[in-house]
């Protein structure tokens, strides 16, 4: 039997809001905060100012029954799976200022932390990617509002590979370093040992109450 093609109309998107709680704890404490979780499904999630239409196959979506989402933060489509896990930090910082400078020191802070419990190698490429062995192992977004910023990250830890050249259309923009690679190519994994449980030690490292001076700090730092 012939599945129809699928297109926007004919599909729903849903608001990814699984840190609202973190936002909005966030907003009323004034302090900065975090979270660390692992999807509980595979979905697909559209960047804030992503054209569906062009970026991923709706028909294979809803053969699949795999849902989208759209995110408040930029970029392109993603998939999103168990294999993943998520990263959030929210910092109460008015203005729209320094995005880039706001992303790159988070950046580089959370891959500090991934150094310290044993995840070597990993550096920042392009405008959002973490990279090991020249290849995609995480992608970040930033939201600001004129009270927050947001940022997340999703690490690949065990993704479903074949899930992306299934889901996403090659993205309208790359950065430099893909060099036009297909998804298959260009996804990989963090170099995480078997006996690592990377969501237990990520909130064991990032939990820890040091954590929320770093991020302290960092704001320090941008704002002077």
């Amino acid at each position: 039997m012939d599945v129809p093609n699928i297109s926007q109309e004919h599909f729903e998107i849903r608001d990814y809001d699984f840190d609202k709680d973190l936002i909005e704890r966030v907003k009323q404490s004034q302090e900065p905060g975090l979270n660390v979780y692992q999807p509980f499904e595979t979905s697909v999630v559209l960047g804030r100012g992503s054209d569906p239409n062009k970026e991923i196959n709706y028909t294979a979506c809803h053969a699949d029954g795999t849902p989208v989402y759209k995110r408040p933060g930029g970029g392109c489509a993603v998939v999103l799976d168990a294999g993943n896990t998520v990263v959030s930090v929210v910092l109460p910082i008015e203005g729209f200022s320094n995005n880039q400078l706001y992303f790159n020191r988070l950046s580089e802070w959370l891959i500090c932390r991934l150094d310290e419990i044993g995840i070597c190698g990993v550096e920042s490429n392009g405008i959002s990617d973490f990279v090991y062995g020249k290849k995609k192992v995480g992608g970040s977004c930033i939201q600001r509002t004129k009270d927050y910023l947001y940022y997340t990250t999703t690490l690949l830890v065990e993704p479903q590979f074949e899930m992306y050249d299934r889901y996403l259309s090659h993205p309208p923009r790359e950065p430099e370093y893909r060099k036009g690679r297909a998804h298959s190519d260009f996804i990989g994994a963090l170099p995480v040992d078997s006996c690592i449980d990377l969501v237990k030690a990520l909130k064991t490292k990032l939990y820890e109450k040091t954590i929320i001076e770093e991020l302290k700090q960092i704001m320090r730092e941008l704002i002077a």
